[in-house]
């Protein structure tokens, strides 16, 4: 213990080249060793401050969320979003069906043409069959 500090305070206080002649190696390697922890020193301190800052930040983060969760404002926004997401369900429910009801009946007009069409070109066969039946009546009357 009392060897750490003489070596802490030969590193504070420089010495002269004489007395760091006369130190043993191990006590150089030692002040060197020192003079390298110092630096790990202040980064462990570093480290600490930001251990501190981070709990800090975590402890502020669970008040806001326990301030959130009891604030009756943000459950009414909650219960909103789930009934937008409701409407929005339903909303694209009733799109759906009106395509479906667009192309039935757009099926559906297409039918009602096509029918139309029969009945004239039947109604045209009617009246050519007509005209033909006169034509052949007038040709015994003669």
């Amino acid at each position: 213990m009392e060897d750490t500090k003489l070596i802490e305070q030969n590193i504070k206080n420089p010495e002269t080249k004489q007395q760091q002649n006369n130190l043993s190696p191990i006590d150089k390697v030692s002040i060197g060793l020192l003079e390298e922890f110092t630096g790990l020193k202040d980064l462990e301190e570093q480290l600490k401050m930001i251990v501190i800052n981070q709990q800090n930040l975590l402890q502020n983060m669970a008040s806001l969320n326990d301030f959130y969760s009891q604030n009756e404002d943000l459950q009414e926004v909650q219960l909103m979003m789930k009934k937008l997401n409701l409407y929005r369900m339903k909303l694209k429910k009733i799109r759906s069906d009106m395509l479906y009801i667009r192309s039935t009946s757009k099926n559906l007009l297409q039918k009602a043409i096509n029918i139309q069409d029969i009945k004239v070109n039947q109604k045209a066969d009617r009246v050519k069959n007509y005209d033909y039946e006169i034509s052949l009546i007038a040709r015994r009357n003669q």
